[in-house]
């Protein structure tokens, strides 16, 4: 006898939602006792129209949101459930660092409807359609960082000089500044301040 599977139907007009889906099934480990496990994804027809398959495991409890409308669960049940969607989250944002390493990934839809319940207790979580890799991410600042950098090593020179300057010009302005209040404590006291370019004659 063989073994039931659950197949997810998308139209035609869905197709990059089956590609985002299938594209992240496919990620090197993803594979977790609590994440959905992937089994293949197909194109075909059917009444002349175009049907985008997602092959997965069956669970015939279905989602935790069915499952919740006619069974109720104990304590420990609940913190087996909990645990069971804990751990696959963590799988999810976990970053892998190897050859065949795996990007943290943020599912951003994660509710009751999305999370289905297995035999033993467990839930895995399922529908990561909308799910948005941090890698990609991280890739993109970090090019933007290169750029930076890179932009900073071919005008270190002229950078220097103009902070320099603008150093310059703000003690400049400071000193200016001191002399003006300077000044003006003297002729409070009813002394003349006089003289060149910043020179004072008492």
């Amino acid at each position: 006898m063989g073994e039931s599977v659950a197949v997810k139907i998308f139209s035609s007009r869905d197709e990059q939602s089956w590609f985002r889906e299938t594209e992240i099934y496919n990620t090197v480990q993803l594979r977790h006792d609590n994440i959905l496990g992937f089994i293949a994804s197909d194109m075909t027809s059917h009444n002349s129209t175009t049907q985008l398959w997602l092959i997965t495991h069956f669970h015939q409890l279905g989602s935790l949101y069915d499952f919740l409308q006619y069974s109720s669960v104990d304590p420990e049940g609940c913190l087996r459930m909990c645990l069971s969607v804990a751990c696959g989250l963590v799988h999810l944002h976990t970053e892998i660092l190897s050859c065949q390493g795996k990007p943290a990934i943020a599912h951003r839809d994660l509710k009751s409807r999305n999370i289905l319940v297995k035999m033993n207790g467990q839930c895995c979580i399922a529908d990561l359609g909308e799910r948005r890799i941090r890698l990609e991410e991280r890739r993109g600042l970090k090019e933007r960082e290169l750029k930076e950098t890179g932009l900073k090593k071919r005008g270190l020179k002229e950078i220097g000089l103009e902070e320099r300057r603008l150093k310059e010009s703000r003690l400049g302005e400071s000193r200016l500044e001191e002399s003006r209040l300077e000044e003006r404590g003297l002729e409070k006291r009813g002394l003349k301040v006089g003289g060149l370019e910043g020179e004072r004659a008492i």
